[in-house]
């Protein structure tokens, strides 16, 4: 039975074996709610409206 403890560190060179056993790990503990999408892009400045000001 897969279990988190078996899947190996993540490398550049082992990619696909280690998505395979995160894999087998996630079905094994019937995780069927992990997000499959890319983290957003986190923004390089902060975004502000034009009524935000400095003052609390």
């Amino acid at each position: 039975r897969g279990s988190l403890k078996d899947v190996p560190t993540l490398r550049g060179d082992n990619y696909t074996e280690w998505r395979k056993k995160v894999d087998l790990a996630f079905v094994c503990a019937e995780v069927d709610w992990v997000v499959d999408e890319p983290q957003p892009v986190r923004p390089t400045e902060p975004v502000r409206e034009a009524t935000d000001d400095d003052v609390a």
